[in-house]
């Protein structure tokens, strides 16, 4: 056998013994797989972009969502494409994360968000919701939570019922990046504003009961002009120290000497 790059870049695998004729070169690729020619990959290759990628804390996989309306799971100790899962023409994904166990998967829509339990050769819808234009979405590090971005809100549900817990509103555009930090005691967020908070998961259903959102919030960095935005932010910090109570007024006091997030600036935008 030997490998075949085509004109696209999609890498085929084909027999020594084997000849076989392709007058279009623009064919769909089930057109010219046959017994004699194979993607080198099965099922793992996309003609299409990349949307979004998460990886398993548990177990050897990532998975993808592209243009092409596809799911795939990848095991990266293999090297194979294990599950490809097409959604229909009017399903197109939006953003993904995948369970710390690598065997459940909750993905956005247009006008949805899914929860998909992961089998060995396909995904099982499990429960949906209503959530309109999710393109940022993270399962907790332990998994008990799911943190999903819509417009300027953050959505917090729990993840075995998709249960709505709190909104979290206080960032004055969207939302462009969700991140937790080890141990899931605080969730940070940066908006197109260019504002970075963090929201205590400890006060999550105080929050709800009290209907406030305002007494999660702690802030990182403060924009101090409207025009600078957020591409990225990375936490590294100790998660036991994000947070003291007041002694005056029961408020939240953010510890900066405890505290490490990495925030990258992207250029400036008018």
């Amino acid at each position: 056998k030997f490998v075949v790059l085509s004109d696209s870049g999609r890498l085929l695998s084909v027999t020594m013994d084997s000849t076989v004729q392709v007058d279009n070169k623009d064919q769909s690729p089930s057109a010219i797989t046959t017994n004699a020619i194979k993607d080198l990959v099965q099922g793992g290759y996309s003609n299409e972009s990349v949307i979004a990628l998460d990886v398993a804390y548990n177990r050897p996989v990532f998975v993808t969502i592209s243009s092409d309306r596809c799911f795939r799971l990848y095991n990266y100790e293999t090297c194979k494409c294990e599950i490809r899962y097409p959604f229909s023409s009017d399903e197109q994904p939006m953003a993904l994360s995948i369970h710390p166990s690598g065997f459940q998967v909750v993905i956005s829509f247009k006008d949805r968000i899914k929860l998909f339990n992961i089998l060995p050769d396909k995904l099982k819808p499990y429960l949906e919701t209503i959530l309109k234009a999710s393109k940022e979405i993270h399962y907790s590090k332990g998994g008990q939570f799911i943190a999903a971005a819509s417009g300027i809100n953050i959505i917090i549900y729990d993840s075995r019922s998709l249960e709505q817990l709190i909104t979290l509103q206080g960032h004055m555009m969207s939302v462009r990046n969700l991140a937790w930090a080890d141990g899931d005691q605080v969730l940070f967020s940066s908006g197109l504003d260019g504002n970075v908070y963090g929201w205590l998961t400890s006060r999550f259903q105080v929050s709800s009961i009290q209907g406030d959102s305002e007494v999660n919030r702690i802030e990182i960095v403060t924009a101090n002009n409207r025009t600078s935005t957020i591409s990225s932010i990375a936490v590294d910090c100790l998660p036991t120290s994000f947070y003291k109570p007041s002694q005056t007024n029961n408020a939240l006091t953010h510890q900066t000497n405890y505290l490490s997030t990495n925030v990258t600036n992207s250029e400036k935008v008018n």
